[in-house]
């Protein structure tokens, strides 16, 4: 061997040393750079396993059960943020269907007004006095709101700290119309001839009553969605997780089958259910005084006997045409 080829074969020698290192540092075999033969199979390559993803979660017993499992629990911070849009749709709906409630139930009592002014003259001719209006108009009312069953849900959320909300909503909803419309009419004089106030006592009681269910529901929802908000930083316990779990992923309708079920908010389509059934009740009540006083001016009285049963004829005709003036709206507005 000459000098050349010495030189050559030790330059050789280092380079083979360098692969080798090389290929020891690297993770598996080497890869052979052979290529097949014709007809030859490609040796099979088996695949690294992943790794095990990281075990998240709000229970440390939890969590040191599942190390090793490759599952995924729970994402702390996206948790959180689950419960925070969820309480924040439940402050939302609420507050709609709110004020889509009281809407159809203060409308009911103008659409009564709109019925009743033209009518009023006619009674005051037969002296018929505003305290008995009031009164027979408050009936009325308070037994649509009765037979409706307006907020008295036995609200089944699971844990005491839920039905305890449910609970002090329902009662103002149910409640509350009969506190404002009794209140107004207490403060009347009973005595008095001026039938308009009768009219407008009910519509004022109406008015105060539907800023009060609002300003409940917004006070004691909003309360407990922002306490909810506020604890899930620090940590939920079992009770409150139970509740605020049961609005997380809830669309608008679930949302507000929820409230209607467990609050005894009405939904759309039992607040228009009241303000027709209000409607009707308020004109049954009205036609029988005012056919009444018909009578008495015709000095019919056998029309003043009959006044009572022909005021249902006339309420039912009335909440019909309001009914299907609704409807009409209705497919209006989807069109």
């Amino acid at each position: 061997m000459n000098e050349h080829d010495g030189w050559m074969k030790e330059a050789l020698g280092v380079t083979v040393d360098r692969a080798q290192d090389e290929t020891d540092d690297s993770e598996g075999p080497p890869t052979s750079m052979r290529l097949p033969e014709p007809g030859e199979k490609p040796a099979a390559v088996k695949p690294k396993s992943p790794d095990k993803p990281k075990v998240i979660s709000f229970n440390e017993r939890e969590e040191e059960s599942n190390k090793g499992t490759g599952v995924i629990r729970g994402d702390p911070r996206a948790f959180k943020n689950e419960v925070l849009n969820a309480m924040r749709h439940l402050s939302d709906r609420a507050l709609i269907r709110a004020d889509g409630y009281t809407l159809e139930v203060l409308n009911a009592c103008l659409d009564f007004q709109k019925y009743a002014r033209p009518k009023i003259q006619e009674i005051k001719e037969a002296k018929e006095k505003a305290g008995e209006l009031a009164g027979a108009l408050l009936n009325g009312v308070l037994g649509v709101a009765a037979g409706m069953g307006v907020g008295k849900i036995a609200a089944k959320l699971g844990e005491k700290l839920g039905e305890e909300l449910a609970k002090q909503i329902s009662e103002k909803l149910a409640d509350g119309l009969k506190e404002q419309l009794v209140g107004q009419v207490k403060s009347m004089n009973k005595g008095s001839d001026d039938l308009e106030e009768a009219v407008d006592t009910i519509a004022q009681g109406f008015r105060f009553y539907a800023s009060a269910v609002k300003k409940s529901v917004e006070e004691k929802v909003g309360s407990f969605a922002s306490d909810m908000e506020a604890k899930v930083t620090k940590g939920l316990s079992n009770a409150e997780t139970a509740v605020v779990t049961s609005f997380i992923d809830m669309n608008d309708e679930a949302m507000d089958a929820l409230l209607e079920r467990s609050f005894g908010i009405p939904g759309m389509g039992r607040s228009r259910e009241m303000h027709v059934k209000i409607y009707r009740d308020m004109i049954k009540e009205f036609e029988k005084i005012h056919l009444r006083a018909l009578s008495a001016l015709d000095h019919d009285e056998v029309g003043k006997s009959r006044a009572f049963s022909e005021a249902f004829g006339v309420a039912d005709r009335e909440a019909g045409k309001l009914s299907e003036k609704m409807r009409q709206e209705e497919t209006a507005h989807r069109k």
